[in-house]
């Protein structure tokens, strides 16, 4: 051989390993050995060079690799939301059989972690059910009135989202063939540190009481009911007093419940069956039955669920829960378990308009109906001069561009007793029923029902039926019924016409942004409902009757 052919052979043995790879591979994974982190985002930049050379995500047991140039030292960032980042430098120099090895641990940033298993809704405590996978999930942030999550035909049945602090968010899990699922969760506000609307329990906690509750975790099973055609489930606590088809107090609690699950599933149409007890003529208790049903049906529909979409039946004592038939002995208990509600899908509407919208557009047109709600309320529209009216509104008015003078000629056409008053720093414009038919509200259909179904009274300008006096709190230990002639975002002034019209009314704030006013001291759902169906319902369609247990709604 050659000397110089051997010098070339050593040289090739010799050459650095410029263009050879090894693979660095690892976990992420979060602190407290609490489990494997997905979709971990690694951003790789050559030591002291901040720029990005590689980027590289985990996979959902938590594991990532990447083929990076051998004998170098790189700076890894690992990034996850809600945790804090990490930072690393690995060096490739120190690879045994071609590979090194790295591991990531993230720190969890203050808030509670939301994990969530979907199922099919059990039989019984012993039924084994399958997951759900496929569903769509959103999450809201009502505090901020923003978008947070949204997962389409998400393919496993576990989920999970943290919350943090000063904030109330809405949960919408919808899945074809599943009745929806909506839940409410406060955390750290309205003096929750963390509480559910929707939720029928929690699994198991961990860690929800760190020090200053700046971190938790939560495991939730939520189980999603079947809305197969012939489904039925029974409306818990709608009961009725004997020989009455009344809707009591604690039964309308129980009904708007339903009020929300029909208009989270719009499309699906329903049978609401009541059953009486087996005392009494059997023809009677059949009307009895029938008159009950109805009265549900009337007051959901009074609450704008769309009269095609739901059917009153009667069933009598044709189908008890127990033994207690004709001529056997039972108690008052055993009774009122047959005295109950039952609903029933019965089919479905043409089209499912609501699987189209996203949770932000169902907040938005819930958000506009407030609006609408609060405006329709209102004697005025008050609007500063570095203001603007929303969009909807804005676009009702007859004209596109209208200067005062203008304003005030177009609405004493519609209306001679309604006043404009114009100042340098505001402009007050009469709203009236016209006004609210022709704003662009989503479903138009709706607009127009709700614009009907205003008592005229409500929107009349004129004298002070009474003087209005200083409201007053509910007392902590009360007991009885009162009726709620009112519900505002915000608090009403001492010539709005609820406040005019009552010379003795109570305000109870239930939420930051909800303010009830409250009339009557009643003893007896009965004394209460005469007053409601005489005095209240024809000029307040919206009032309802509430319980009071210790000065605490029930």
């Amino acid at each position: 051989m050659k000397p110089s052919f051997l010098f070339f052979l050593l040289a090739l043995v010799n050459l650095p390993t410029i263009g050879q790879e090894v693979i660095v591979e690892g976990y992420a994974f979060e602190s407290d050995n609490r489990g494997f982190l997905n979709e971990v985002q690694f951003s790789i930049y050559p030591k002291g060079d901040e720029e990005v050379i590689q980027t590289v995500f985990s996979d959902l047991e938590g594991f990532f690799s990447v083929r990076l140039p051998a004998d170098r030292i790189f700076t890894i960032t690992a990034e996850k939301d809600l945790f804090h980042p990490t930072t690393q430098d690995i060096s490739t120099g120190n690879a045994q059989n071609g590979k090194v090895f790295a591991k990531f641990q993230l720190n969890r940033k203050p808030g509670y972690l939301f994990d969530v298993t979907l199922a099919e809704e059990r039989a019984d405590q012993d039924s084994v059910v399958q997951g759900i996978s496929g569903a769509r999930i959103e999450v809201y942030n009502n505090t901020s009135k923003e978008p947070e999550l949204e997962l389409q035909n998400f393919p496993y049945p576990n989920f999970n989202f943290t919350f943090q602090q000063g904030n109330h968010y809405t949960i919408l899990i919808r899945k074809k063939g599943y009745f929806s699922k909506r839940l409410e969760a406060y955390v750290n506000v309205e003096n929750c540190i963390l509480c559910f609307d929707g939720l029928a329990s929690i699994e198991s906690v961990t860690d929800n009481l760190t020090e200053g509750h700046e971190m938790g975790s939560l495991l939730a099973n939520i189980e999603l009911k079947r809305a197969d055609i012939g489904s039925d489930f029974m409306i818990e606590n709608i009961f009725y007093d004997f020989n009455r088809a009344d809707i009591r107090a604690d039964a309308a609690l129980e009904l708007n419940k339903l009020l929300g699950v029909l208009k989270d599933n719009p499309s699906i149409k329903v049978e609401l069956g009541s059953h009486t007890d087996s005392r009494g003529d059997d023809d009677y208790n059949y009307d009895l039955s029938q008159r009950r049903a109805q009265n549900a049906v009337g007051y959901l529909v009074r609450q704008g669920v769309n009269p095609l979409r739901i059917t009153a039946q009667g069933y009598g004592e044709r189908e008890l829960t127990n033994r207690c038939a004709n001529g056997i002995d039972c108690s008052e208990s055993e009774h009122q378990q047959n005295r109950r509600t039952v609903i029933k899908v019965t089919g479905y509407l043409d089209g499912d308009d609501m699987q189209k919208k996203t949770l932000e557009d169902i907040k938005r047109e819930e958000q506009f109906e407030e609006l609408l709600l609060e405006v329709q309320n209102q004697e005025v529209v008050q609007v500063s001069s570095d203001q603007e009216l929303p969009e909807e509104i804005k676009n009702s008015l007859p004209q596109e561009e209208m200067n005062a003078e203008e304003v005030e000629q177009e609405h004493r056409s519609i209306d001679p007793g309604e006043s404009i008053v114009k100042t340098q720093k505001e402009t007050t414009v009469n709203v009236n029923k016209q006004l609210v038919r022709d704003a662009k509200h989503p479903d138009p259909q709706l607009a127009m029902i709700e614009a009907e179904s205003l008592p005229d009274k409500i929107l009349e300008i004129g004298k002070p039926e009474v003087k209005s006096i200083e409201l007053r709190s509910i007392p902590s230990g009360y007991n009885g019924f009162m009726i709620e002639i009112y519900r505002s975002a915000v608090p009403l002034g001492t010539g709005h016409y609820v406040r005019r019209s009552f010379a003795d009314l109570y305000l109870e704030q239930t939420k930051p942004s909800s303010f009830s006013y409250l009339l009557g001291d009643f003893q007896s759902i009965e004394d209460a409902l005469i007053y409601f169906e005489d005095e209240i319902e024809e000029r307040f369609p919206r009032a309802k009757i509430l319980e009071y247990k210790q000065g605490k709604r029930q």
